[in-house]
């Protein structure tokens, strides 16, 4: 599928899932919105959140994988941390400890040990792009973690309804514009993995981590990306048959260990 379509698809699909739990649940989950929050404020949240938490990592995702393996990609994805850390510096949200500076270091390096390799003066390398979109797809993911902390005390279920909701209305007129959707043909199987796709990573699971989000802050919520380099390098080599090269895993444990500083020092913020 081209990118914008599926990015188009999985945002729907989720905010269809999150609707419908929404329907069935509300009267066990009812949290109004403070009449004191300014409504245009809360629209021009849920606006930002949906931008860089579906539309432009949605997308960047969908097309960078199709130039890297999914084991490198779970490598850059797990990066999302690091950037949470740096985005609260650089905002001023939080105060950092030197273990952050430190992990923030330790994870840089963690990125260049993957890039460099593929670094060459060559512009039509297409696993270098592929890289740098799911970089920029990370960063992305990060700054969309400090936004949802800014969220008023909500329905996690109702907050990210609406988020999705505002991407779909973005990407599907974009899909139809700048691909060809109608013409898509899937298998079965290929139906399946978009249905999951869409319930579990665009519904249920940005539910849940806005959920961990209002219980713990953007900095804690952004180490549950610690689990998904191993994860992520686990399940594509055992059932995609990904290739990691020596280089590969030396980044991977960079990185982790990155994320494990990062952790020590985020439980006393």
């Amino acid at each position: 599928m081209p990118p914008i379509t599926l990015a188009a698809a999985k945002a729907f699909v989720g905010a269809i899932t999150l609707a419908f739990i929404y329907i069935l649940f509300s009267k066990k989950e009812q949290s109004p919105i403070s009449l004191r929050y300014p409504r245009k404020r809360l629209m021009l949240l849920y606006a930002g959140i949906a931008f860089f938490e579906a539309v432009i990592p949605f997308f960047l995702i969908g097309w960078g994988q199709q130039r890297v393996s999914s084991s490198m990609a779970s490598i850059i994805m797990g990066t999302v941390p690091i950037f949470t850390l740096l985005i609260l510096f650089l905002f001023k949200v939080s105060r950092l400890r030197l273990m952050h500076f430190i992990s923030i270091g330790v994870g840089f390096v963690g990125i260049l040990l993957i890039i460099l390799p593929s670094l060459t003066i060559d512009i039509t390398n297409q696993s270098l792009w592929g890289m740098a979109a799911l970089i920029f797809a990370s960063l992305s993911f990060a700054i969309s973690l400090v936004l949802i902390e800014k969220l008023p005390s909500m329905s996690s279920v109702l907050a990210m309804r609406n988020i999705l909701f505002i991407a779909s209305i973005v990407l599907i007129p974009a899909s139809f514009i700048l691909e060809s959707p109608l013409s898509i043909r899937l298998t079965f199987i290929e139906m399946l993995c978009l249905l999951i796709l869409g319930i579990f990573h665009a519904g249920i699971v940005y539910m849940m981590f806005n959920l961990l989000i209002q219980q713990s802050g953007a900095a804690f919520a952004s180490l549950t990306n610690y689990f998904v380099p191993v994860i992520g390098v686990i399940l594509g080599t055992v059932l995609l048959g990904d290739q990691i090269d020596s280089k590969t895993w030396l980044a991977l444990v960079v990185i982790l260990i990155s994320l494990l500083l990062g952790s020590i020092a985020s439980k006393s913020i």
